[in-house]
């Protein structure tokens, strides 16, 4: 079944303003200091946990959730993805990974064989003209300090190229 973005983008609205009601407005009459046993018998703490199970499963799987509305641009999306942000697993790094070879071996390995670090990325989308960029899995695989490391990888890149501000960096040209 295609869905209409607009009608996708109104579940996900609702979806989110029950939940937004539920944090500023419904969890805040919860007893923060009750026993977790008297808390669980609440009407408002059975409602929350309702809302949590199935308004979750409703926003990724159901038939207005991001799975099946991103699912219907699958072919789109891989296929922009193909160009240039899929790493292929070559041989080389196939025979690290499989042989449990040292993390900085594969990282090197990956890298040799076209992986992006965060650093090279990050400069190219600078370069191209981004404000933002999204690290979510760096931030889940690294976690916060990965923040820290890459700014200090631009500001070394900065240094490097004596370009004075980030925001001059997209008037760089390799």
């Amino acid at each position: 079944i295609k869905i209409n973005p607009r009608d996708f983008v109104a579940a996900q609205d609702f979806i989110l303003s029950v939940k937004s009601y539920w944090t500023t407005n419904l969890y805040p009459q919860l007893d923060q200091n009750a026993p977790i046993e008297e808390t669980k018998k609440t009407v408002n703490y059975q409602f929350f946990s309702w809302l949590e199970r199935h308004l979750q499963r409703f926003k990724y799987s159901g038939r207005y959730g991001i799975h099946h509305f991103q699912n219907q641009f699958r072919k789109e999306i891989v296929e922009s993805f193909c160009d240039n942000e899929l790493l292929i697993l070559d041989d080389g790094l196939r025979y690290h990974i499989t042989n449990g070879a040292d993390a900085n071996v594969i990282r090197e390995e990956a890298i040799r064989s076209g992986m992006k670090t965060l650093r090279t990325d990050a400069i190219e989308k600078l370069k191209a003209g981004a404000d933002l960029l999204q690290i979510y899995t760096a931030l889940v695989y690294e976690g916060p300090g990965v923040v820290k490391k890459i700014n200090r990888e631009i500001a070394q890149y900065l240094q490097e190229n004596g370009i004075e501000h980030v925001y001059h960096i997209h008037k760089i040209k390799d």
